[in-house]
């Protein structure tokens, strides 16, 4: 199996598409689809942005496809990566933010309900009283 296809195999298990891979490495999205397999200068990139991937499976065919973690475990879900990650978890915080100033506005809101209908109670109990009965 080419290397191309390991790291597409690598991928497809981390759950990662090839779009979101060649943005991590900064790399033309079609990459991998190419018939040459990857430079040698992309292999020391890829074992820092990808640190799971076993690079004697990849090159040798040597082990298994995931590094083993301290603890003995291969992880299966899928890793975050990069700026990408950062900025959407930016995004997640501002949007955070967003929606508590909304939740504020809206208990404002309700409390000032509140207060307009307790002013309107004796207005209405006024003119229930004071008008003509027929």
């Amino acid at each position: 199996m080419s290397i191309n296809s390991k790291i597409k195999q690598y991928l497809d298990y981390k759950d990662v598409s090839q779009r979101k891979f060649s943005k991590i490495m900064g790399v033309a999205d079609g990459i991998l689809r190419g018939a040459k397999s990857v430079k040698a200068s992309f292999i020391k990139p890829l074992q820092e942005k990808f640190p799971d991937l076993n690079m004697d499976w990849l090159l040798f065919d040597e082990g298994e496809m995931l590094i083993e973690s301290p603890e003995g475990k291969v992880s299966d879900t899928p890793l975050i990566y990069g700026k990408e990650s950062i900025e959407c978890c930016a995004e997640v915080f501002t949007l955070q933010k967003e929606l508590l100033e909304t939740q504020k506005k809206l208990i404002d809101a309700h409390e000032l309900n509140q207060v307009l209908q307790g002013q309107i109670q004796p207005i209405k109990k006024h003119d229930n009283e004071t008008a003509p009965k027929s």
